[in-house]
């Protein structure tokens, strides 16, 4: 009777070896206890190998922005916007300078010339300041008229006297 107990409790205590052993292989392979499988744990996939459009659609910011010629270029999306996540795309200036003259720009678009100090802006303010709502970058943008600044939109927003030097002054922008 005692070796026919011990017998027994050895293949007791075998089996619970082989099973707890089973469940430790499975831990190694990726597979979780069933009340680790019920957690919910929130997953934020690595995405700083990715190229966006794996997941969006390039023409999607084709309407936003003439990327044509920086991706014929062989430039990726990372080589000229800061991407936190999707949370927020922020423009690198340091790179959008490397191939532009950012510094002064001059736009020939009406009668009266404007020269605009780029640099002193993006010194001051950075791009996303103005490149989002106040000067979105887009194909075939409107052109800018006194009566928008003048009503407070584009330069207007921040040149009305009391941010920055009032927009009445034309000499500051405009040579005559």
């Amino acid at each position: 009777m005692k070796k026919k107990m011990i017998y027994l409790f050895l293949i007791v205590c075998s089996l619970l070896l082989l099973i707890a052993g089973c469940n430790m292989i499975n831990n190694a392979n990726g597979k979780a206890f069933k009340e680790e499988a019920s957690k919910k744990e929130a997953i934020k996939p690595d995405i700083s190998g990715l190229t966006c459009f794996q997941c969006h659609s390039f023409e999607k910011f084709k309407k936003v922005f003439p990327h044509d010629n920086h991706r014929a270029m062989g430039l990726h999306c990372t080589q000229c916007h800061i991407i936190e996540g999707h949370k927020m795309v922020k423009l690198n200036s340091d790179t959008c300078n490397n191939c532009h003259n950012l510094r002064i720009m001059e736009m020939n678009r009406s009668a009266m010339p404007v020269k605009f100090n780029h640099g002193v802006h993006m010194n001051m303010f950075g791009c996303n300041k103005c490149h989002t709502k106040l000067f979105p970058m887009k194909l075939n943008a409107k052109a800018i008229s006194m009566d928008d600044i003048n009503r407070g939109k584009y330069c207007g927003r921040c040149h009305n006297g009391n941010m920055a030097f009032a927009s009445t002054n034309c000499q500051r922008c405009h040579e005559m």
